[in-house]
This record gives C-alpha cells, structure tokens and sequence, in this order.
C-alpha cells in the first residue's frame, strides 16, 4: 500500500527505524492518521482531530476516502496534482531571489525522474501499458495541445506514445474526460 515491504513497516512500528516524512504521507494516505506525530515515533498515533488514532478511524477513512472506485480516486488525485504540478512550473518560471532563472528545466527535470521512479518503485508498467493503450487517443492529444502551447510541433512518430504522459496544465475539460472515459 504505500510501497515498501512488511519488515520495513514493523521496523517503524517497533521504533527499530525511523519513519522518514514521505512514507508517513503515504501511511496517511492509506489510513487517515497524522503524518506529524508518526514521524516524531514517540507511539502516539493521533486522527486528523488530534485524538487517538483508533479502529473507528481508519473504518471512517475507509468509508470516506478508500471504498470509492478506483478510477474516481485516481480522478481525484489526478485533478488535485495538476493543480499542485501548475502551481510548481508557473513559480520556477518566474524569477527568484537575486534573479535566480532558469529554474523551469531543473523542475521539469526533476518531474520527469520522478514520473520514471514511481512505476518502478510501485511496479505499475504492466497497468501503465494497459491505461495507455485504452486511451492513446486522448493521451496524443493532450500531447498535441502541449506542443501547441509553444508553437511547436510533436517530434517522433505519431503511433508511439511517450514514455511519461502528458502532464495538463489545468484540470482536464469535461469534453475530454467524457470522450477519454468512453474510448
């Protein structure tokens, strides 16, 4: 659920190791509690009100967050990281303290690494494959509309996919997800 194997997570239980900050975001994620007080590994596991973390909890958070479909969750995620993935490349287009630019190529960079590590790190080819192909269609025009957005054309064959999806700049039209959800 959040990556890692079940030794690695008895050893942050048990305090043998510490929970490093990006895996307690995952474990919030998957359960609901806070990541804060995990990290600081002193045993006490409190909810999103600051209360002991219990059973009826994470039965709440699985009502609420977890038992969607799949597909809707991941709609959600996708809408809610585009908003966070246009906020970070507008900021790294603008200039910085003492007219530090260029950061746009290092940010993308950056993306691009990211986006190639987490297939691996969570063995998602196989589904990755298998999402592209349901929606080549949509994703070569999404690509389109990028290369657009600067005035330039798409390089490569236009049958083959890029090994990174196109990443929107916004949240994605109604238009689209319909005629992407029924292809």
């Amino acid at each position: 659920m959040v990556g890692v194997s079940p030794d690695t997570l008895i050893s942050w239980e048990n305090g043998r190791n510490k929970l490093p900050p990006e895996k307690a975001r995952l474990i919030h994620m998957a359960t609901g509690a806070r990541p804060a007080e995990m990290v600081v590994g002193k045993g006490k596991v409190l909810n999103m009100s600051g209360q002991p973390y219990s059973a009826a909890d994470f039965d709440l958070w699985q009502r609420t967050y977890l038992n969607a479909p799949d597909e809707k969750k991941a709609e959600y995620f996708h809408k809610q990281a585009s908003i966070a993935i246009w906020l970070l490349f507008m900021a790294a287009a603008k200039p910085g303290a003492a007219k530090l630019k260029n950061r746009l190529p290092g940010v993308w960079g950056s993306f691009l690494q990211w986006a190639e590590e987490v297939p691996k790190t969570f063995k998602l080819k196989p589904q990755m494959d298998e999402v592209k192909q349901k929606n080549e269609q949509w994703l070569k025009k999404r690509a389109a509309q990028a290369h657009a957005v600067l005035g330039c054309k798409q390089f490569g064959s236009p049958r083959k996919l890029p090994s990174v999806s196109p990443v929107p700049s916004g949240l994605p039209r109604r238009a689209e997800q319909s005629s992407r959800s029924s292809t």
